[in-house]
């Protein structure tokens, strides 16, 4: 009588998982690289390309004023921008087929770090750099909650993390039973 192959569901769930972030890494990889260049362009390039052809509307001097201000008001963007590099790297190690190691968690917490980041500077780094005179420290419900969030995103990778070496755990004392 032929029997079925045994079939290790750890291995199986890591390779199901593998296949799905192997499809969702090029769009990551997307996201990066169209926001990055997005902001280059709207925040930077856009100002010089106007005053170049504005003839003599704006003055690169103008320009250069408006792209800075226009960096100023983009700042929390580049958290955002670290942010989406994580994903993109916590995918990769899922397509490599880590789903059960502690440190692909940790990519979790990194993202959560980027986004309390991101928080800090709209709430505190941007007003300082927009009207230094006018300072005021009473941060905006939205800087608050994206704070919040970043802090729930750290612990959740806390939980997973230890949820996944306890999982590592029970997985080598059955295979002592073997």
């Amino acid at each position: 009588m032929n029997e079925a192959p045994v079939r290790d569901p750890w291995s199986h769930t890591a390779n199901q998982v593998a296949q799905s972030a192997q499809k969702l890494l090029p769009l990551a990889y997307g996201l990066c690289i169209a926001l990055a260049a997005f902001v280059g362009w709207e925040e930077i390039g856009e100002p010089f390309v106007s005053a170049a052809s504005s003839g003599g509307y704006y003055t690169f001097a103008e320009a250069r004023s408006h792209a800075a201000a226009n960096l100023i008001a983009a700042l929390p963007v580049f958290p955002m921008i670290w942010g989406l590099v994580e994903v993109s790297l916590f995918l990769r190690q899922l397509a490599q087929g880590m789903l059960w190691s502690p440190s692909c968690m940790s990519g979790i917490g990194r993202l959560g770090a980027a986004i309390i980041v991101a928080g800090l500077i709209a709430a505190i780094v941007q007003p300082w750099l927009m009207k230094p005179d006018a300072f005021d420290l009473g941060p905006r419900s939205s800087d608050v909650a994206i704070v919040g969030l970043g802090i729930g995103l750290i612990l959740l990778a806390r939980l997973l993390t230890s949820l996944v070496k306890a999982a590592n755990e029970l997985r080598a004392e059955s295979q002592s039973f073997v």
